[in-house]
């Protein structure tokens, strides 16, 4: 199909601190993904399956926003040692 639009995702790939930043995190591909479809809540494509959506992409944030506070509280944020 002519005209559509395809993006490539470059994931960070080691920690940011001993490699710096190299690509991004799975939260900010989460976070555009909620972006997109709160733009589409506000056109006619408005609909319920999108709020649905919407509240689980925010819901895998979150359990990912509780990963790192756990890594950081156990201290291997930003290695490459795995949080209990």
């Amino acid at each position: 199909m002519g005209g559509e639009k395809y993006i490539n995702i470059t994931f960070q790939i080691g920690p940011v601190g001993d490699v710096g930043v190299n690509g991004c995190q799975t939260e900010d591909v989460i976070e555009l993904l909620v972006e997109r479809i709160r733009a589409f809540q506000l056109t006619e494509l408005s609909c319920r399956q999108n709020a649905v959506a919407i509240t689980k992409l925010e819901e895998a944030n979150m359990w990912l926003r509780d990963r790192t506070r756990a890594r950081v509280e156990q201290e291997v944020e930003g290695t490459m040692e795995a949080h209990k």
